[in-house]
C-alpha cells in the first residue's frame, strides 16, 4: 500500500475562511450609525446657521 508522506493529524479546527458574518455585520452597523450621526450633526449645524438669517 502507498503511505502518504508528510500528512499531519486530521483533527482540530478548520482554517478560517471568512464565512462568519458577524464581524462584517458589526462593522457595517458601526459605519451606518456613524454616517447617520454625521448627517444629523450637519443638519443641526446648518439649521442653526441659517436660522439667524430669517429673523
Amino acid at each position: 500500500m502507498y503511505k502518504r508522506q508528510g500528512s499531519g493529524p486530521t483533527n482540530g479546527a478548520l482554517a478560517y475562511t471568512g464565512a462568519d458574518l458577524t464581524p462584517g455585520l458589526i462593522a457595517a452597523g458601526v459605519l451606518v450609525l456613524l454616517g447617520g450621526g454625521l448627517l444629523t450633526f450637519r443638519a443641526v449645524r446648518n439649521r442653526r446657521r441659517t436660522s439667524h438669517l430669517r429673523d
